[in-house]
């Protein structure tokens, strides 16, 4: 699953709109926040249920 350790999968980069992180390492720079939530939302396990 792409998320930073200990911070947001996601969140703004200056220089290229939004940064996905997967290990605290940015893996993809995407120009809007719903781009960023959508390639988060791909690499989650299908098997995935709600949050509660």
């Amino acid at each position: 699953m792409l998320a930073a350790s200990g911070g947001p999968p996601h969140r703004p980069d200056p220089e290229s709109g939004y940064a996905v992180f997967h290990n605290g390492e940015p893996v993809a720079h995407t120009e809007t926040p719903e781009e960023a939530v959508a390639l988060v939302a791909a690499a989650l396990p299908p098997d995935l249920g709600p949050a509660s």
